[in-house]
């Protein structure tokens, strides 16, 4: 089989001051079509025959279902979450690096130094075990203020610094106050317009065709508002993330936010190379699930740093103990072939084509520069990997899918760092103030 092109996106490293105007001018652009879904939503309420309603009720909840979907999914999975709120955590529990008492400090430091109390946004820890976070925001968040919240992998709390935490914390409260996707800004609009339009359409179809086409047609106007309210481009997406950044390093200092982009990758690498093992014994013979090996890469990997050698040791030795000792005809066998358990087509395939990407990477030139997860850069160890990335742009600064920054919503790990530290005069001038217990948002460039 072919080996699939893999190479790395070389694209250009903006300005601050672009990157504001174009966030700018696409909040401004996005205004009259909001205006337009606004005229749409007042149209469409006048369109509804009221009175029909409360005849098919069932049918309407059904219909309101589809449209508002997605945004019931989302809270449930949040609600449902494995996670704990940083001011509700044990007063005695020391999660990696952190006390509670550190953690709240860092979170009351952050919110203040946005202007915001740190009640209206609270910030939870979850069990995962790979270094992320996320801004959760559904629906108008006077509303619903516990769905407008920032979650924290406990993976960070093992490798990161307070300073570092801190560039994570900002970069997460800006994509809450600053920069949120601007169809993100007007979720309420879009859930009430998506509804409105899909009981027009079922309450059209459902009187001439039936249920099936009723329900046919709510799906259909469900897809094309979608289509059209959430439109958010890799270009636009990275964008933002790069603000949010920005904002982070406003917050916490740009070597503090460079250091963790760095610290990120280096463990981004190293949980990649270790999947890469463990999917790799099915092709090596192993009668055993990529779903199974996926299980057991979970289970086995810890929270914070690693040796991988040693870790990749106790996943084989927990996979061979769950493998099939013989591919003899057995239950299991019947199922996975009826499609009932283990692996379906596509899942292998899938996972087949990112082993492809992997091994792709392997070819790709390195950048050298020391690897420390421990460690702190220093200015002079920052200049020298920023010319570094500037003179080999084909090279990689970490072995990981999200470093070729092909058509992605995240920028990569470099230009991540290229941009804080081309940008770190401009960004440090912005640096916001102490916090202060006093009222007021922070401004966000």
């Amino acid at each position: 089989m072919s080996q699939p092109h893999v190479e790395v996106a070389v694209q250009p490293v903006p300005l601050r001051t672009e990157l504001l105007e174009r966030y700018a001018a696409l909040r401004r652009a996005a205004l009259p079509a909001l205006v337009m879904e606004a005229v749409l939503l007042a149209t469409l309420l006048g369109v509804l025959d009221w009175r029909m309603l409360p005849q098919h009720w069932v049918h309407v909840v059904v219909v309101v279902g589809i449209a508002v979907g997605d945004t019931v999914v989302a809270v449930i999975q949040f609600l449902t979450q494995n996670k704990q709120r940083v001011d509700r955590l044990p007063p005695d529990v020391k999660l990696g690096n952190f006390t509670r008492a550190q953690l709240q400090e860092l979170v009351t430091d952050a919110c203040r130094r946005f202007g915001v109390s740190p009640r209206r946004i609270p910030v939870y820890i979850t069990r995962e075990k790979e270094m992320n976070a996320h801004a959760m925001h559904v629906g108008p968040s006077f509303l619903v203020q516990a769905l407008r919240a920032v979650s924290i992998n406990r993976a960070n709390l093992h490798v990161l610094t307070p300073a570092e935490l801190s560039y994570i914390l900002g970069h997460e409260l800006a994509h809450l106050l600053h920069y949120p996707a601007v169809w993100l800004d007007a979720h309420a609009l879009h859930m009430a317009s998506r509804a409105a339009a899909c009981l027009v359409a079922w309450q059209w179809a459902f009187p001439r065709f039936g249920d099936f086409w009723g329900l046919s047609a709510a799906l259909a106007a469900a897809a094309v508002h979608r289509f059209f309210t959430q439109r958010t481009s890799p270009a636009q997406s990275q964008m933002i993330e790069l603000l949010c950044d920005d904002s982070g390093a406003r917050l916490a200092g740009v070597n503090a936010a460079i250091s963790c982009e760095l610290k990120t990758g280096m463990m981004g690498e190293l949980h990649h190379q270790l999947l890469f093992r463990a999917l790799q014994l099915q092709k090596q013979g192993m009668d055993i699930s990529y779903q199974d090996l996926y299980r057991i890469y979970l289970d086995v990997v810890p929270f914070g740093s690693f040796a991988l050698e040693e870790v990749d040791a106790r996943i084989q030795e927990r996979a061979r103990k769950s493998a099939q000792p013989s591919r003899e005809l057995t239950l299991r066998g019947l199922l996975e072939f009826a499609g009932l358990s283990g692996d379906s087509r596509d899942a292998r395939e899938q996972v087949r084509e990112q082993l492809r990407v992997y091994e792709g990477l392997s070819r790709i030139p390195r950048i050298s520069w020391p690897r420390n997860v421990h460690g702190q850069p220093t200015d002079t160890d920052l200049m020298a990997l920023a010319q570094a990335l500037e003179r080999e742009p084909q090279a990689l600064l970490f072995e990981t899918p999200g470093e070729l920054d092909a058509l992605s919503s995240h920028p990569s790990h470099r230009r991540r760092v290229l941009y804080l530290w081309n940008n770190r005069g401009h960004i440090t001038a912005k640096a916001f103030p102490p916090a202060s217990n006093g009222p007021g948002r922070a401004a966000a460039a």
